[in-house]
């Protein structure tokens, strides 16, 4: 069993025990479930009359949403990436779209479900994989599942499955997995981290040489701010763990131990329906590092853009994307 799968199946019992039984998480919170709650006004987008939200609505949807409603949204925009994956020589720029769809799994317990996908379609930015007689674009399609379960204190918790099928130089599979947790503090804002740990690796040629492709664990901590027009935006840092330095003209480098990281995310809205939707997350080093970021708009089925992400049965993790899911090479 590899070490990251190890830890975890360990954290996964940890996350399924604090979804089913969340006595000591309530209990270790209720002292600042007054002070965390607060309403949110639907009017500056024109979302007209509406029934008042349920008492059991707590402070974090919508007076114009169910509190018993999850989010269906749909993005279209564009995309650019360049990871350790693209052997030192290559980068892409595209469009990616995607879809995701949460809502109650087990009311009763609290518990949700999160299921999405996506696809990207990108050209190479760089010829070098032309001139070599290898692909001049990529395709990658992306699905995500898994549970979560968000507390009236505004604590909340939960863990996806990601998969990614590629078509590149060679076609591919790979899976890893997330693990997040947040809390809100206060009014607006809202901290947390996130634990990405790959599930398997794969193999493929890339003009006779043999190389192996592997998701790089992650570890951030983040702050979401929830700002008054509406539009959140989150920043956030951590460490990743270490990738190859291969470039296919110079030959293999030196491999880097844990390394920084650094992203954002900002959510715009538009109206009570569409909204500004963009992310960025760079691995450091730069030039031999991942620099992956997409931007474009995101559509939400029945409204409620100014709830997004903070409602009872909103997702806690987003759509994997390759912000999120960023690959070494190595041979």
């Amino acid at each position: 069993m590899r070490p990251a799968e190890f830890v975890f199946r360990t954290m996964l019992l940890a996350v399924t025990a604090l979804m089913v039984n969340p006595i000591a998480v309530a209990q270790h919170f209720e002292s600042t479930q007054a002070s965390t709650r607060f309403e949110i006004n639907d009017s500056t987008f024109g979302s007209g009359s509406c029934e008042s939200s349920s008492s059991n609505c707590g402070s974090y949807c919508s007076p114009c949403q169910s509190w018993n409603v999850g989010e269906r949204t749909f993005f279209m925009g564009l995309d650019g990436s360049k990871q350790p994956q693209d052997f030192g020589a290559n980068a892409h720029l595209g469009m990616q779209t995607h879809f995701a769809w949460s809502g109650p799994l087990i009311p009763e317990l609290g518990i949700g479900y999160q299921v999405g996908g996506g696809i990207t379609a990108a050209a190479n930015a760089v010829q070098v994989f032309e001139l070599l007689g290898e692909n001049s674009g990529r395709f990658q399609a992306f699905s995500t599942a898994g549970l979560f379960r968000r507390f009236d204190n505004g604590f909340a918790i939960g863990a996806v499955w990601d998969y990614q099928y590629q078509e590149s130089f060679a076609n591919f599979s790979l899976n890893q997995f997330r693990i997040g947790a947040s809390q809100f503090l206060g009014d607006r804002d809202q901290i947390g981290l996130t634990a990405i740990l790959p599930s398997s690796d794969a193999t493929a040629v890339f003009n006779a040489t043999t190389v192996n492709l592997d998701p790089i664990a992650q570890g951030r901590l983040f702050w979401r701010r929830f700002w008054d027009t509406g539009t959140q935006t989150t920043i956030w840092g951590g460490l990743a763990e270490g990738h190859s330095e291969e470039n296919v003209l110079t030959g293999p480098g030196s491999p880097k131990d844990e390394v920084l990281l650094f992203g954002a995310d900002i959510l715009a809205p538009l109206n009570n329906f569409v909204a500004v939707y963009g992310e960025a997350n760079l691995m450091m080093p730069p030039d031999t590092g991942g620099v992956d970021a997409f931007l474009g708009l995101q559509f939400y089925r029945g409204g409620g853009v100014a709830s997004a992400r903070r409602r009872q049965w909103s997702p806690v993790l987003p759509v994997a994307s390759n912000s999120s899911f960023t690959v070494d090479l190595n041979r």
